[in-house]
């Protein structure tokens, strides 16, 4: 689930379809329909909102496919070149199969690949394809966010938490190990990383290098909205914080044993982006 830069809609994987949604009244805009034998695994708005990258997966016996189309925003129909890269062979090629994606603010397409067994950072370039990112990598990293400006990319692994600034070398900024419930979301300006790891939030300076504890306190996701608001999940409950620490409250509790996940503030800080799921579905 990405939201679109004006904050007007979101894009979201139903099933096997991608469908662009109003955000006021969650109407359906366009949908693509997945293709036989190929799985809709993850779509993400460009930083200029023309376009939408929509990632496949297909997984037949003994080999693994991925591949990624661009589309238009405003229609869902492909754009030039339209499907810009694909791969479909054994587990343990030479080209990595892909599986989460970040726009960076820049217009670079990051993505989070599997490569010799290996799951590493790559970087589409539109003459030569992915090129890896491999210093400093962090064991089997997972998922790669993006800063909002800046062109930040931050990838985690389950031994820490990797920054990739422009013209600065790759660093680790949070050591592993990181395990159980995690997650992280950068700032409006970019200058700053909130992060969860079980139940301690922690924000993290880019300027200073330094973090400092936010609170301690169960949560399963964080954003981090254009108010300065940061919005935390548990249960069926979200709750918001100040970066200061002060004038914690909650912003939205639904009811029938529902949990909330995966928080997802709008670019403009008007909107709030979530997952219900159902009771005893966790």
């Amino acid at each position: 689930m990405k939201w679109s830069p004006d904050s007007g809609s979101v894009v979201v994987v139903e099933g096997n379809d991608a469908v662009r949604r109003k955000a006021t009244t969650g109407a359906s805009e366009w949908r693509v329909k997945g293709e036989p034998g190929w799985f809709l695994r993850e779509a993400a708005f460009s930083p200029t909102g023309d376009t939408v990258a929509l990632l496949h997966f297909q997984e037949p016996l003994e080999q693994v496919g991925t591949a990624l189309d661009i589309r238009s925003a405003a229609d869902g129909q492909l754009a030039e070149p339209g499907r810009v890269w694909s791969v479909l062979g054994p587990v343990g090629g030479h080209t990595p199969i892909l599986h989460d994606l970040a726009w960076a603010s820049d217009g670079r397409l990051a993505a989070i690949g599997v490569l010799e067994s290996r799951a590493d950072l790559f970087v589409l370039d539109s003459t030569s394809g992915w090129a890896v990112a491999t210093e400093p990598t962090v064991g089997n990293e997972v998922q790669v966010e993006a800063a909002p400006v800046g062109g930040a990319l931050a990838v985690l692994g389950p031994d820490g938490l990797v920054l990739h600034e422009l013209g600065v070398a790759a660093r680790v900024i949070r050591p592993g190990p990181v395990h159980g419930l995690v997650d992280f979301a950068f700032a409006p300006d970019g200058r700053r990383i909130v992060m969860l790891v079980n139940t301690q939030l922690s924000i993290y300076d880019l300027d200073t290098q330094q973090w400092n504890p936010l609170l301690d306190g169960s949560a399963n996701s964080v954003s981090w909205g254009a108010d300065g608001t940061i919005a935390f999940s548990w249960g069926g409950v979200v709750h918001g914080i100040n970066a200061d620490g002060t004038h914690r409250r909650v912003l939205l509790e639904v009811g029938g044993g529902q949990s909330i996940r995966s928080l997802e503030w709008s670019p403009d800080g008007t909107k709030l982006a979530l997952i219900l799921v159902p009771r005893y579905r966790d």
